[in-house]
């Protein structure tokens, strides 16, 4: 008798029936063949087998290599993931990286570099804390990239402890510019002085990071690559700050946009131009 015609006499569910034949050790037939993919198996005479289900090819594909060379692309998403990136496994132990950014472009020249098929999600404001517009989020599951990351020293608690990892320097521009258009800031306008008696136009730059190594790590890089003043981070409003005045800020410019490079946040460059085009 089948466990479930057992259940029916006794006036018990079946799973309960077969966690007692378990439990007592009492051998029991197995349930395949009683499927209807092995009812021709069943017998003195057997008939073909049934045909396997035909595996269906995923929509998505990862680039796994693609954090596997240094090329200025993979420096500028990187930069960017260590600003705006975020990685975790789920309870399935899939191992993901993900990207979370209000620029709907910038995410997709992204997702085309890391993949294809992948599904750009929008995370509503009214549903998001610390957060005032609507952004959009890609997550791609690779256990490989998630490894790569693990050994360039980017861990899922990220924030307080990211570091510049190791690279050649001539991918630093595309690296910190990608950390920029990410947790980066740029204001032009017009500021009154003290000693002056009109407002004089003025150009700065900001970093923001709970991170002090990294703010320190990019104050040491721009000054010995560009000869700028020798910051320190300091802390304000819960998070650490690199602010830059008008004449770094432009040394900055030419630093993060002079590669020829079409990876970066339109709008921030744009600021910069508006004061150096004036």
């Amino acid at each position: 008798m089948r466990h479930r015609e057992i259940a029916e006499k006794v006036g018990l569910p079946r799973p309960t029936v077969t966690r007692w034949f378990k439990e007592f050790g009492i051998p029991t037939q197995s349930g395949t063949r009683f499927t209807n993919l092995n009812l021709l198996n069943v017998g003195p005479k057997k008939g073909p087998r049934a045909k396997p289900k035909a595996r269906k090819e995923r929509r998505w594909k990862v680039h796994s290599q693609f954090f596997k060379k240094w090329t200025p692309e993979m420096a500028y998403v990187l930069g960017f993931f260590c600003a705006d990136g975020y990685m975790f496994v789920n309870p399935r132990g899939s191992h993901y990286v993900a990207f979370n950014i209000t620029d709907k472009d910038l995410l997709s020249k992204i997702k085309n570099l890391l993949g294809v098929g992948h599904k750009l999600s929008l995370k509503n404001k009214k549903k998001q804390i610390y957060c005032h517009k609507d952004s959009w989020c890609i997550q791609i599951g690779s256990k490989d990239i998630f490894n790569r990351f693990l050994r360039l020293g980017i861990t899922r608690k990220k924030a307080a402890r990211i570091r510049i990892p190791k690279m050649p320097n001539k991918y630093l521009p595309d690296f910190v510019r990608g950390y920029f258009d990410g947790d980066g800031g740029v204001w032009c306008g017009y500021c009154h002085k003290k000693d002056r008696k009109r407002p004089t136009k003025m150009l700065v730059s900001t970093f923001t990071s709970c991170s002090k190594g990294m703010l320190q790590d990019i104050a040491k890089t721009f000054y010995s690559m560009i000869n700028t003043t020798l910051k320190v981070p300091h802390f304000r409003e819960g998070a650490f700050r690199l602010q830059y005045s008008t004449n770094d800020s432009r040394k900055i410019y030419k630093f993060l946009y002079n590669n020829g490079s079409n990876l970066y946040l339109n709008r921030k460059k744009v600021i910069f131009e508006k004061y150096l085009g004036a």
